[in-house]
């Protein structure tokens, strides 16, 4: 018997497009961890790798699948090319955007989503942690808390999962990874 497993890029988008098909509850995990632990390259090749397999844009079907906030965070993250690699880190930048972040929420106990979102896709997974340490430095709270409170909103729930796995990618994955199906294909 001989074992065949897709390459990286091509699991991921089978992955993706069994999530964004569901007809009951959406995961959105596959996605998150695309977006959180890929690169642009990764995004890329991933969205090359679902339009080989399915013949669909990967941004297509993220447009008939998700909606409103969610839907614009997804495909900001697709379409932009955030830092990625071994990048420099700036306290200062980290300060400021914690800062924007509290202020930005009005009363401190909370953060506006779009502010997050646009810091999100623009700097690097090293920056955004950076950023999430120095906000619970200087406010008391971590930033997945101030996302915390209800009524719970979808859009606030994903940005609290992308925060986490970001900030604290063994714990993120120890919680949800073993939901997640994985196939694997087996040639006779």
């Amino acid at each position: 018997m001989l074992l065949w497993m897709r390459n990286q890029d091509e699991q991921r988008a089978a992955i993706l497009k069994t999530a964004l098909n569901c007809r009951c509850v959406k995961d959105f995990r596959p996605l998150i961890e695309t977006i959180c632990l890929g690169g642009a390259t990764e995004i890329q090749a991933t969205a090359k790798a679902y339009y080989s397999l399915y013949g669909l844009h990967l941004e297509e079907d993220l447009k008939t699948t998700t909606f409103g906030q969610s839907q614009k965070l997804f495909l900001s993250y697709f379409r932009t090319d955030r830092p990625t690699g071994e990048v420099a880190v700036d306290s200062h930048l980290a300060q400021d955007d914690a800062t924007e972040l509290y202020n930005a929420g009005g009363d401190g106990k909370r953060i506006n989503g779009s502010v997050l979102m646009c810091m999100l896709t623009s700097r690097s997974t090293a920056q955004l942690r950076l950023t999430f340490d120095t906000y619970k430095e200087l406010f008391g709270q971590a930033v997945q808390k101030a996302l915390k409170h209800k009524p719970r909103v979808e859009f606030e729930e994903i940005l609290r999962a992308i925060t986490k796995c970001i900030q604290y990618p063994e714990r993120y994955f120890a919680k949800g990874k073993c939901n997640i199906k994985i196939e694997i294909w087996v040639k006779l």
